[in-house]
């Protein structure tokens, strides 16, 4: 039976190995990997394992080029959803062939871009092995997931009784979230979110990319995306990818307005509620950072009381002269640009 990867196949079975299949998120989808077409500085690398033209297993990335003239010293590609395989293929099929795709996708790569990074969405102890057989170091990295399917009520009784007593503060601002009803509104989310990503001196999404996704996946019921409304202004904002089951929190922002009545706090609350009485499984916070490393960030989603998993990442460098010259490049770079 003869086994090849491909760097494209047709919609319709694209989209029939992703709908059909528990193990594949969001991050697969041809319609999400479609928000960033067109795009010179977000550029997406498909590769499909096939086994008689049937997919068996994909590995999708985004490159991501800072300096679009010097993407060997500027880019980074990140496998945002991990690699997805077909739900009738057993972990010891795909342990013996990963390898081939990973090194097909390797291959194309390595002269465009630093590094690569998997970043894990489920246990993926049973490739550990061949991935770093074929280059790739595995790093801790850890996540809350909530079990949405116990109700908001019993979530809500898990919480500390500061973490309520916060949460009813929110309320009683006379606090106002909505989803986003009209296009025009990307425009107020995205500054809210350049503002977090702009304090972290960190590159972030162009507003294209958001504008795409409300296009390409809100029609499918894929994307969700609030506003928080305090006093009559909007405070902050907040955006979820939604698929399988999952609701995953992809990205987050708020105002000096709204640090001060925790509206980002707020809008977390209500995206965990509505899920829980929309029919959703796990509300995905989209990682918490590495344990050995401070981070705000992982207090912060901690107080929700999910379950702290470490499904960690794979990273393979390209070249660690390169790598190393465009670290400290990049770090005299985001003094000046970000």
């Amino acid at each position: 039976m003869p086994i090849e990867v491909v760097r494209s196949i047709p919609h319709d079975v694209w989209d029939h190995y992703t709908d059909g299949n528990p193990s594949a998120n969001i991050f697969h989808t041809r319609q999400f990997i479609d928000c960033f077409a067109g795009s010179s500085k977000y550029v997406p690398h498909v590769f499909f394992l096939q086994e008689d033209s049937r997919p068996v297993a994909c590995l999708i990335a985004v490159q991501t080029k800072i300096l679009t003239s010097f993407p060997r010293f500027s880019s980074r590609s990140i496998v945002f959803g991990g690699i997805s395989c077909a739900d009738d293929v057993t972990e010891r099929y795909l342990s013996k062939h990963i390898g081939t795709l990973v090194h097909e996708y390797d291959e194309s790569m390595r002269a465009q871009t630093l590094f690569t990074e998997i970043r894990n969405m489920t246990d993926q102890t049973s490739r550990i092995i061949p991935l770093i057989r074929s280059g790739y170091k595995f790093n801790p990295h850890l996540n809350y997931l909530i079990d949405l399917r116990q109700g908001d009520s019993a979530i809500w009784e898990e919480f500390s009784g500061d973490q309520r007593r916060m949460l009813k503060r929110a309320e009683k601002t006379g606090m106002e979230i909505t989803e986003l009803s009209e296009p025009a509104q990307i425009d107020v989310f995205h500054q809210l979110v350049s503002r977090v990503y702009s304090r972290a001196r960190l590159p972030f999404l162009a507003k294209a990319i958001f504008e795409e996704a409300w296009l390409r996946l809100g029609p499918l019921g894929r994307l969700r995306m609030t506003l928080a409304r305090h006093n009559g202004n909007v405070v902050a904002g907040r955006a979820a990818l939604v698929y399988h089951g999952r609701v995953f929190d992809w990205f987050a922002g708020s105002s000096a307005e709204g640090d001060k009545v925790n509206a980002n706090a707020a809008l977390v609350w209500e995206m965990v509620s509505w899920g829980c009485k929309s029919g959703y499984e796990i509300f995905d916070f989209g990682g918490a950072g590495d344990p050995n490393v401070e981070y705000g960030v992982r207090e912060f989603k901690s107080r929700f009381q999910g379950h702290l998993v470490n499904f960690g990442r794979f990273i393979r460098v390209y070249s660690p002269s390169r790598y190393r010259a465009s670290e400290m490049a990049y770090a005299a770079l985001r003094r000046v640009l970000f």
